[in-house]
């Protein structure tokens, strides 16, 4: 993705009002040479498409309504055609206008989770009470300690990658790599982790605008009971001041990690759909 395309995606989110990590120039960028995504531009729109060995599709266009109507008409005889990350608004717009050409569902991996930064510092009622009893168990045994990754830290932040990515088959550990190395020019927070002074989890994320931050990497080096959560409320303390809101994206349809997810207590799903065609 060139800096062109990336405020071009950045201008078009604007105008429509999307927030969301699935289509924010930061996540396309991050994810583009391991899902191999390529940026489709229009005049005042755009897609990405995504053709791996795993899958291929199309993001649902986003930007002016012609256009992206115009693309979707244009695109009609493609064989296997499919849509991924469509919106509520997005559904209506293929109804309307391609009404019984698509196979629409509701797509659960896809769902991305809200959680509120106020509700996980104070962890107060029933809802929370899991969260409760993993940061209690946790604490008996160890403590965490977080500072931000810099020159002086950032190879172990790496090594700390490098060791969660060994145990699950070097998954994703080249879209990490990417946001690591170009922080600042994508303006991320990142953070280390130490569990009992030793380097233990790498946290880092964006801001997705209204007070949204994007975590996009929450990875530890050892899998303690309690110790997922326990460096993710961490981060949250430390976010308290510029962020009201965490989304910790999407579960990508792995049942322990929606499991996870849910018990955390969102305070909201953004909602997703797919659109195959008939």
């Amino acid at each position: 993705m060139t800096s062109d395309q990336k405020f071009f995606i950045d201008s078009i989110n604007q105008k429509t009002g999307n927030k969301t990590s699935s289509f924010s120039s930061t996540s396309i960028f991050i994810w583009e040479d391991e899902w191999k995504l390529s940026v489709l531009e229009g005049e005042n729109s755009y897609t990405v498409f995504r053709n791996d060995c795993i899958e291929s599709y199309y993001f649902f266009p986003q930007g002016e309504e012609s256009e992206v109507i115009s693309f979707i008409k244009n695109h009609l005889s493609d064989e296997n055609l499919v849509f991924k990350y469509l919106s509520e608004k997005d559904v209506l717009l293929l109804e309307k206008y391609f009404p019984d050409q698509f196979e629409i569902q509701r797509d659960l991996n896809s769902d991305e989770y809200l959680y509120s930064v106020k509700d996980h510092i104070a962890l107060e009622g029933k809802a929370f009470a899991n969260c409760r009893n993993k940061l209690r168990n946790f604490s008996k045994e160890h403590t965490l300690r977080i500072e931000e990754i810099d020159p002086g830290n950032f190879d172990q932040a790496v090594l700390v990658l490098k060791d969660w990515a060994k145990a699950h088959e070097n998954l994703h550990l080249t879209s990490y790599n990417k946001l690591l190395s170009n922080a600042k020019y994508l303006n991320a927070d990142m953070y280390l982790i130490y569990m009992d002074e030793k380097p233990f989890s790498v946290q880092c994320g964006y801001s997705l605008g209204n007070g949204v931050f994007d975590l996009c990497i929450a990875q530890e080096n050892q899998n303690i009971p309690g110790g997922g959560y326990a460096a993710k409320n961490l981060l949250i303390k430390t976010l308290k001041d510029k962020y009201d809101f965490v989304n910790m994206e999407e579960d990508l349809g792995l049942s322990g990690l929606r499991i996870a997810k849910s018990q955390m207590a969102p305070s909201s799903k953004i909602e997703k759909w797919l659109a195959m065609k008939k």
